[in-house]
Order: C-alpha cells, then sequence, then structure tokens
C-alpha cells in the first residue's frame, strides 16, 4: 500500500510539471494562479486550471483572481497587442463564474457596483471587452462570425482603405475650402466614387460623400452602397475651433440585413484614417446607440457597440450617456498611456 502511494505522488509531481514547490497549501496555488493571470502567463494558468479547476474562482488577498489581469490591461498601461491577446485568452480560461463577481469601484467617492465586463468597458483594452463578451447575454438576432467571415470583413477593410481613405480626405478638404471662400454657398455637390472593390457578396461598392453648411458647421453625410443597396451612411458635423478640429459623429447606421457585415467598421475607420491626415489634431466624439427599439435588446447590444468602437481608438468618456471620444494627434490615434495624452477637448 505505501508503495503504490509513494509512486502515486510521483506521477502527481510529473503532471504538475514544476510546481510542487508551491502547491502545498490552497494559499500558495491561488497566489501562484494570480501572480500568472497577472503577468500573462498562459501557460501557467494553463497548468495550475488543469490541476485544480476550482483555483479560478478563489481570492487572493481579498481580490478576485480576474482583479490582477483587469489593473495591467488597464488602457493607461502600455500592452503590446500578443500580450493582449495572451490576457484575452487567460479570460477564457478562467471561465464564466471566474467573470462573475462584484467590483465596487470610488470614482469621485461615489461607490458604485459593476461587473468586470462593464470595468473593462470603462478602462480596458478592447481585446478584453471581447473576451468578456463572451459571457454576457446575447441578442436573438446576434450571429457570431466565423472566422472565415472575419476574414472576409478584414480584407474588404484593408483593400478599402488603400483607395478609400484619399478619396475620403481629398474631398473633404475640397468641401472645407469650398465653403471658406463661397460664404454664400450653402451646398457642396454629392460625389460618387466606385471603389473597385467588392464584397463578401461579391456585389461591388461606391461611396457617396456630400456635404452643407450651417452657419459655423459643415455637415456632411456618406454612404457605403451598392447599385442598389444602401449597406451604410455616416453624418458627421465638422467644425475648426481653437488648435482642434471638433468631428462630431452625428449618426452611424446600416439596414438591419446588413448588419453584423462590417460595413460600420468600414466606414469609420475610414473616417478616422482620412480626418487623420486632414489636421494635425482632431478630436472626435460620438454617442453609441444600438438601433434597435426594445429597451433590453438596446442594453444587450450597447456592450458589443462600445467594444466596436473602442477597437478604432475610442475611449469612454461617460458610461451612462454612451458617450466615447479619441485624440488624432499628427495622424494618429492618441493612446491613453502616451506622455501628455489628451482627455478631453481643451478650448
Amino acid at each position: 500500500m505505501k508503495i503504490h502511494l509513494f509512486f502515486g505522488r510521483i506521477i502527481f509531481v510529473l503532471l504538475v510539471s514544476g510546481f510542487s514547490p508551491f502547491l502545498n497549501s490552497g494559499v500558495k496555488e491561488v497566489k501562484l494562479l494570480f501572480e500568472a493571470v497577472e503577468k500573462a502567463d498562459v501557460l501557467t494558468v494553463q497548468k495550475l486550471l488543469k490541476f485544480k479547476p476550482s483555483l479560478a474562482d478563489c481570492r487572493y488577498n481579498s481580490s478576485p483572481i480576474l482583479w490582477g489581469l483587469l489593473q495591467a490591461t488597464r488602457l493607461e498601461n502600455k500592452v503590446e497587442k500578443a500580450k493582449r491577446e495572451d490576457y484575452a485568452k487567460i479570460v477564457g480560461l478562467l471561465g464564466k463564474s471566474a467573470t462573475q463577481f462584484i467590483l465596487h469601484i470610488s470614482p469621485l467617492h461615489k461607490k458604485v457596483r459593476m461587473l468586470p465586463s462593464t470595468y473593462s468597458l470603462l478602462r480596458c483594452y478592447s481585446e478584453i471587452d471581447k473576451a468578456l463578451s463572451v459571457y454576457q447575454e446575447k441578442p436573438k438576432d446576434y450571429t457570431p462570425q466565423t472566422e472565415g467571415k472575419k476574414e472576409s470583413i478584414e480584407k474588404m477593410v484593408s483593400l478599402s482603405n488603400d483607395v478609400v481613405v484619399p478619396f475620403l480626405k481629398k474631398t473633404i478638404e475640397q468641401a472645407l475650402i469650398f465653403f471658406d471662400k463661397e460664404l454664400k454657398k450653402r451646398a457642396f455637390a454629392e460625389i460618387v466614387f466606385d471603389s473597385g472593390i467588392k464584397d463578401a457578396k461579391n456585389r461591388p461598392l461606391f461611396w457617396t460623400l456630400g456635404a452643407r453648411k450651417l452657419i459655423t458647421t459643415t455637415v456632411f453625410f456618406l454612404e457605403l452602397h451598392t447599385e442598389e443597396t444602401l449597406l451604410c451612411r455616416m453624418d458627421f458635423n465638422v467644425l475648426k475651433s481653437g488648435p482642434a478640429l471638433r468631428v462630431y459623429i452625428a449618426g452611424l447606421k446600416s439596414p438591419q440585413s446588413e448588419r453584423q457585415n462590417g460595413y460600420a467598421r468600414l466606414v469609420l475607420g475610414a473616417v478616422i484614417k482620412a480626418f487623420a491626415q486632414v489636421d494635425k489634431k482632431v478630436y472626435v466624439w460620438l454617442v453609441a446607440e444600438p438601433q434597435y427599439e426594445d429597451e433590453h435588446v438596446k442594453k444587450m447590444y450597447l456592450p458589443r457597440l462600445i467594444g466596436l468602437y473602442k477597437s478604432l481608438g475610442f475611449r469612454v468618456k461617460n458610461l451612462t450617456t454612451g458617450e466615447l471620444f479619441l485624440w488624432l494627434v499628427d495622424g494618429k490615434v492618441q493612446e491613453a498611456w502616451e506622455p501628455g495624452a489628451l482627455t478631453c477637448l481643451q478650448d
């Protein structure tokens, strides 16, 4: 009997592969997992959870296992993309129960209760938003994108950026100059652009841009469409104020039959890239508002919509109102971790 126990212990040591010094007590196991999660050590997390899955639901120094990950992936921290993806993998390894605890946050001396998914939307990188969204309630008509569909969308976006962004930059600049010179004019002729690109359904994609002047603001509309079907429309207002160009995205809509096909991402991303070349300093803001009348459905889609905007560089300004913003400085989106990062528009 003693021989059996002896060999059993040897097998146990081999299974945990180098972790035996740390597994003498529950506290040490939890500490090791907490530190591995915090450092994005995927391999260590995998081995520990394989040995004892219940560790994912433990606390270390009164903090949930996921807390270190949330702190490490705050937007104020410079985290390379590969490491952000490792953190996202760890969220998946920990599982749903590890993401359901309540955080007690005290912004401006007010106690607020929120789930990790909400905290992430406010303060963390979009990869963490996406990983946590797996455990959120999904709308009935929501269909997760397959790898093939993701690749198709990425290809469409990449090809479009090469030809559409120069068109948008040139036409937006022409409209702004036109209204500066022609003070009595109130409309800029619509321009239709054939991108020469087809979507996943093999439909040629066209872009139509028009503008009109309202006192001090230039109001633009941009439509992405086929010869017969509107795929996405954006309305945005442009105002030159002080050292920065202000751009307000007043609307971004797609017909229900064309949603989840990447068109909103394509249009918004192209406009951001265009404005990055129009002026040295551009402040862009919008309000995330899902296009559904049912309030419960809106609530389910809101985190996913905010996640889309954050993946393009936006940061949450006010989660209650759905306000997000981004700064374009010297041709690129300014990150929260960069020295002197601008967090609000200075008049």
